[in-house]
């Protein structure tokens, strides 16, 4: 029984895993662009040498986070998708803000990640908390977002169940624990599956 039940849970875990892809992913040719990678994840929070706390990046990798730059929003371009790139697809693309309408869920979630951080520096994006839509109130429309992408990211963080373990470090300048987060990840290949 116990072999049965291996055997089972093997040959299901090929038909269906990050490196296959699931029944819920884009179908072929998009399939074909999984490849997987192992990735350091910068971002570790540190005490700085004055002891205060610090931001660990990854000079080789783009900045995502930070006071808003052009720099910081063309990186975010890039990752969310812009009209360019839309056109490339066969079919209708929405003229409205140039976005599209079919998109991996990656995509969504980026998106979500950028407003987020756009709402977080609205003195920059001035214009965030009030687009209006002809039929939402302009604040409705803004909360109702805000509260969207959070349970979006929160069910899509559960849904990947990330299982790395994650060391918690003393840290005798702040008197409490400060979570190592630059830890090694098996990821698909998000760049190769832009390529596509």
């Amino acid at each position: 029984l116990l072999g049965i039940s291996v055997f089972l849970q093997f040959a299901g875990s090929r038909k269906h895993s990050y490196e296959t892809g699931f029944d819920t992913d884009l179908v072929e040719p998009a399939l074909s662009a999984i490849k997987m990678q192992k990735i350091r994840f910068p971002g570790n929070i540190v005490v700085n040498e004055t002891g205060e706390f610090e931001l660990m990046l990854d000079p080789e990798v783009p900045r995502y986070t930070g006071h808003p730059t052009r720099e910081l929003d063309a990186a975010w371009d890039r990752l969310v998708g812009n009209k360019s790139e839309a056109d490339r697809i066969h079919g209708e693309v929405s003229a409205d803000g140039g976005q599209y309408f079919v998109v991996p869920h990656v995509r969504h979630s980026l998106h979500c990640v950028n407003y987020l951080r756009k709402v977080a520096y609205d003195k920059w994006y001035p214009t965030i908390r009030t687009e209006n839509k002809p039929t939402v109130p302009t604040f409705r429309q803004h909360v109702g977002k805000v509260d969207h992408c959070v349970e979006m990211l929160r069910q899509t963080v559960q849904c990947q169940s990330d299982l790395t373990p994650v060391p918690h470090i003393w840290s005798e300048e702040k008197g409490m624990y400060l979570a190592d987060t630059s830890l090694e990840h098996t990821c698909r290949d998000y760049e190769a599956i832009m390529e596509w």
